[in-house]
């Protein structure tokens, strides 16, 4: 199956609601987080949605010089397709427009898939973040994408123009 991602949208809060818990159990998000961010500056949160509109992941994130992913769910449904690397690119992709260095990211330390797939895009682990999902206990992986080049690497050092 192929996904169209497009902008979150309000009305894609109730299913995006109705997904949460049986995505992210004891750690799952309220309805009113995300209404609270998507008129929040600087961030950007994305729908992927099948063929009749039906949301079947989303994502988001906050611009910054270190872009932080907040989130990132795909219906299991619809897992092992392709929609969670999909939206991760397009989070990647305004990261990098947006001029972010870098981007970060928590998974749950015992949440292998999700670390695959961070992984296999370029993430690396930075850190760990004991008891970080605060309802369940989970401790949380500190993942980072380094989005410089090689030549905006070495912009950064001392006395470089």
């Amino acid at each position: 199956m192929t996904a169209r991602i497009r902008p979150l949208r309000r009305g894609d809060l109730d299913r995006v609601a109705a997904l949460e818990p049986e995505l992210f159990g004891p750690d799952d998000w309220p309805r009113s987080v995300y209404v609270s961010e998507l008129t929040a500056p600087a961030r950007r949160y994305y729908a992927a949605v099948d063929g009749t509109d039906r949301l079947i992941g989303w994502a988001g994130i906050v611009d910054a010089d270190e872009a932080q992913v907040m989130t990132i769910g795909v219906d299991p449904a619809h897992r092992r397709q392709g929609i969670a690397t999909a939206l991760m690119a397009v989070l990647i992709d305004g990261a990098r427009e947006a001029g972010a260095n870098s981007v970060l990211l928590e998974v749950r330390a015992d949440d292998p898939g999700a670390l695959a797939l961070y992984e296999g895009i370029g993430f690396h682990r930075i850190g760990l973040r004991r008891r970080y999902y605060q309802r369940s206990g989970a401790d949380a992986l500190v993942l980072r994408l380094d989005l410089r080049t090689d030549v905006d690497a070495t912009d950064d050092r001392p006395g470089s123009r």
